[in-house]
């Protein structure tokens, strides 16, 4: 049997930033991971001849904590190139535009739905100082939000691949609470917001974050060791991984996805809220797809309702090839590296398109993710934030479970600081 002080489970960014958090701190710490690679879903991966992110990528400067590890780090960003025109694909029919005429469609219905954002959230990172004005809301789904609105069948069709690309499901499954949790952050400005989730990417990609994090940190990490049990006792909490072996802790950080949370056993058992929600899961079922395609194509970017790619956007181009970057909402409906499939969903967003190759990761059928980022379903806020606080010697952490931008890497940090601080405190306290 191994002995630490902490155990931290999940080697994603939540994990291994709790981990040198602890390290630094003094704490002697051990991280188990189940994969043979830490980051989670956050991968820098070579594919199609590159490098090429396959999970969480987009990076801003109104994402504080994640801002933070970029300066502390020395890390640059890049952006994606400035759309020359927008298309959108509704009822079968494709439109093309300037990037204005884009704007002009969406600014009322995108003003409307996330009207009042603001007011509801007052403070994000607090959202339960005002509890019951957003529990009031949290049955709501956003496609009922929408359903709301006064909309052209055009302007509809938009606005919908636009909520069902943010919950990466669809959005008849999504809470309105969670659209307008991100609104808020964005300081209630949905363009700023669309600008903050996909425009900058770190220019060395997240494996050179997930790098630095562990370079930064004394701890040790063992990989290929999935968790599968989590006893808290008086003396502190023992670790079953599969294949056998245990690790003692005086306490351990579970920073592993929401809809893998389930499956480890707790004893005792974790809050009934989180339980609930664990069991349920997430909207993120969605897809991430890298395609190769023959020629130039202008920088770009589509948006298309009831189709298996709900956003495509050109992430760079020559004569020769482009690479575009496509999100579809049902990984079940599109497969990233099903080459026919790609191009068939390709076809009626840009005809003539000739697809060389794809590439991409299946994330909902990954068992140690079952999803991509997470946002909550009707109902799901309101669980969390009732649930009895874990106040040791086991802890919740991760960006499925982030005040601010949960579900983003800069939640992963977040959530993280939030547990290592707590966990400092009951170490402190434990003898």
């Amino acid at each position: 049997m191994t002995e630490v002080d902490v155990a931290v489970i999940g080697g994603g960014l939540g994990g291994l930033t709790t981990a040198r958090e602890l390290s630094k701190a003094g704490s002697d710490v051990l991280v188990l991971e189940a994969r043979s690679r830490l980051g989670g879903r956050a991968w820098t991966d070579r594919r199609l001849d590159r490098q090429l992110e396959m999970g969480g990528a987009h990076v801003h400067w109104l994402q504080p904590f994640l801002w933070a590890e970029i300066g502390r780090y020395g890390l640059s960003i890049e952006p994606h190139p400035d759309p020359k025109r927008v298309s959108w694909f509704v009822d079968g029919e494709l439109h093309d535009g300037s990037f204005d005429d884009f704007v002009e469609l969406v600014r009322a219905p995108l003003t409307q739905l996330f009207a009042g954002s603001r007011e509801l959230f007052l403070n994000p990172y607090a959202a339960a100082e005002n509890s019951a004005a957003v529990k009031a809301l949290d049955g709501q789904t956003s496609a009922e939000a929408l359903e709301q609105l006064e909309l052209t069948d055009e302007q509809r069709g938009v606005i919908h691949s636009f909520c069902d690309l943010q919950f990466h499901g669809p959005c008849e499954e999504g809470a309105q609470t969670q659209l307008l949790r991100w609104g808020a952050l964005a300081g209630g400005d949905w363009q700023l917001m669309f600008e903050i989730l996909g425009t900058f990417e770190l220019a060395e990609g997240t494996g050179k974050l997930i790098e630095s994090i562990r370079a930064d940190g004394e701890f040790e990490v063992r990989l290929d060791a999935p968790v599968t049990r989590v006893t808290a006792e008086d003396e502190g909490v023992t670790v079953a991984v599969d294949g056998g072996g245990e690790v003692k802790a005086r306490a351990a950080v579970v920073a592993v996805p929401m809809n893998v949370l389930a499956e480890i056993a707790f004893d005792p058992p974790l809050p009934a809220g989180i339980r609930e929600v664990a069991r349920e899961g997430h909207t993120g079922r969605g897809s991430k797809v890298w395609a190769e395609v023959r020629g130039a194509v202008d920088p770009w970017f589509v948006f298309a309702d009831q189709h298996p790619l709900a956003w495509v956007t050109t992430f760079s181009s020559n004569d020769d090839k482009s690479l575009l970057l496509g999100f579809g909402t049902d990984s079940e409906q599109l497969d990233p590296n099903d080459h026919q499939g790609v191009q068939s969903a390709l076809d009626p967003l840009l005809p003539g398109v000739e697809l060389l190759r794809c590439a991409g990761h299946n994330w909902h059928d990954d068992p140690y993710s079952r999803g991509t980022w997470a946002m909550l379903r009707p109902g799901q806020w309101t669980k969390l934030n009732e649930a009895e606080t874990l106040d040791g010697p086991v802890f919740v952490a991760g960006s499925d479970f982030a005040a601010g931008w949960a579900g983003l890497m800069d939640g992963a940090i977040e959530s993280a600081l939030v547990a290592a601080r707590r966990v400092k405190a009951f170490l402190a306290t434990s003898g």
